[in-house]
C-alpha cells in the first residue's frame, strides 16, 4: 500500500474518530493503536492488533478499518466478511459502502458490488463510487451510465490511466469522437492499448 493510501484510510477513520477530549482515555483502544501503526506504515501490525481485538468490544470504526485494511492487503473474502454486515445495515456509511462494493468486485459479485456502490454514491455524490461504478458498468456493457461516469473523473484524476482508457472505450463505443481524442491525445503511445485504442478512433472517424 502507498504512503498516500496509507495517509487517506487515516484521514477517513480520524474524521470518524472520538473527539480529541477523548482521544487520552483511549489510548489503549485497539482501533486508536491501529491508527498508530498504521501511521507508522506497519500494515500488518495495524491488521493484527484489529484482529486480536476481543469481538465484543469492536468498535464499528475498527470494524470498518479492518475489513479496509484486508482489501488493501488483498484479502477481499476477508474484507467483505467483515463489511458486509456493515453495509447492510440500515444506516450505513458510504466510506463502508464504497470498499463492500470494491471487495465485492474483486470477488466477482457484481450485483452485490454495484448495490453497494449505488448506494455509497447516493450518500456522497462525487466519491470514489463514481470511478468503480463506472468501471463496473462498462464491464458490464452499459457504456452509457460508464461514460457518464468516468468521463468526469479522468478529467479530475489525469493520471489515472485504468479509468481513462476505460473511458475511451466507452466514448468510441457511442462515437464520441472528441471526447475520445481528449482521453487519449496525451497517453504514452507505445502502450499496445492505447494504439488498439487509436485504430478504433481512426476506423469510426
Amino acid at each position: 500500500m502507498s504512503m498516500n493510501r496509507i495517509a487517506a484510510l487515516i484521514a477517513l477513520a480520524v474524521l470518524s474518530s472520538v473527539p480529541a477530549s477523548g482521544l487520552q482515555e483511549q489510548e489503549e483502544d485497539p482501533y486508536q493503536r491501529s491508527l498508530a501503526e498504521l501511521s507508522a506504515g506497519r500494515i500488518e501490525q495495524a491488521v493484527e492488533i484489529l484482529e486480536q481485538a476481543p469481538e465484543a468490544g469492536s468498535s464499528l470504526q475498527s470494524q470498518a478499518l479492518l475489513g479496509a485494511l484486508y482489501l488493501e492487503t488483498d484479502r477481499p473474502e476477508a474484507a467483505l466478511r467483515v463489511l458486509q454486515p456493515l453495509c447492510d445495515a440500515a444506516e450505513a456509511d458510504p466510506g463502508v459502502l464504497y470498499n463492500g462494493g470494491r471487495a465485492a468486485m474483486r470477488l466477482g459479485k457484481a450485483e452485490l458490488a454495484e448495490r453497494y456502490l449505488r448506494q455509497s454514491l447516493q450518500l456522497a455524490p462525487g466519491s470514489p463510487s463514481a470511478r468503480e461504478l463506472g468501471l463496473l458498468m462498462g464491464a458490464q456493457g452499459n457504456y452509457q451510465e460508464a461514460f457518464a461516469l468516468l468521463v468526469p473523473w479522468a478529467r479530475q484524476d489525469p493520471q489515472d490511466i485504468e479509468v481513462r482508457l476505460a473511458a475511451a472505450v466507452s466514448a468510441l463505443i457511442l462515437q464520441r469522437v472528441p471526447t475520445a481524442e481528449e482521453l487519449l491525445s496525451d497517453l504514452p503511445q507505445d502502450q499496445p492499448r492505447v494504439r488498439q485504442l487509436w485504430g478504433r478512433l481512426l476506423l469510426v472517424k
